[in-house]
């Protein structure tokens, strides 16, 4: 099977998690300033725009790993399908994020979703890796190497988020800002 078809399935899911995510968003009672003020539309826009985020980080991280290969095995879209999969949850627990704010347990659950999803992608990321020339293996380990850090800050966060719930939001966002910015500090060089 050529990537093309994997690509376009992937593509098709992220799209349908965003678009679940931005029909979950309800508008104001009113039309006017204040109500677009009010805590609870508030809660809900800033979930939607850190899952967003979220999801759109993911989506580029995929696009950068599939970018290495031409051939797909079966054993490469289970990879594919577990990290999609774990995806999936996001609407879910931003919904659910968005509706208890202080929460514990969705704060929790938020976070053990984004650290799901962050081994999933590692492990896809590790998959490919093995079916790649020398040098694309050389540069996928070092961004496998970063994900581990991720995985710890995700794993941080979602723990502290049993004493404070927001801490796993804050951590997909300190994860976010840090892997853009080494982002850019790799296209620079």
């Amino acid at each position: 099977m050529t990537k093309n078809r994997l690509e376009g399935f992937s593509d098709g899911v992220f799209s349908i998690i965003i678009t679940i995510m931005v029909l979950d968003l309800k508008q104001p009672e009113t039309g006017s300033w204040q109500a677009l003020l009010q805590p609870e539309l508030l809660h809900t826009v800033l979930a939607y725009g850190l899952s967003f985020i979220l999801v759109g980080s993911f989506w580029i991280s995929h696009h950068q790993i599939m970018g290495n290969i031409n051939q797909v095995d079966r054993q490469l879209l289970w990879h594919n399908l577990r990290a999609i999969f774990s995806i999936t949850f996001v609407p879910f627990v931003t919904q659910w994020r968005s509706d208890f704010s202080h929460s514990q347990a969705a704060g929790v659950v938020y976070g053990l979703v984004y650290l799901w999803s962050l081994i999933s992608l590692y492990q896809l990321s590790h998959a490919v890796a093995t079916r790649t020339t020398s040098k694309q293996a050389t540069q996928m380990r070092a961004y496998n190497h970063t994900r581990w850090h991720m995985i710890l800050v995700a794993i941080l966060g979602t723990g502290a988020s049993f004493i404070v719930p927001s801490a796993s939001s804050w951590s997909v966002l300190i994860i976010w800002v840090v892997w853009t910015w080494l982002a850019k500090q790799k296209v620079s060089h």
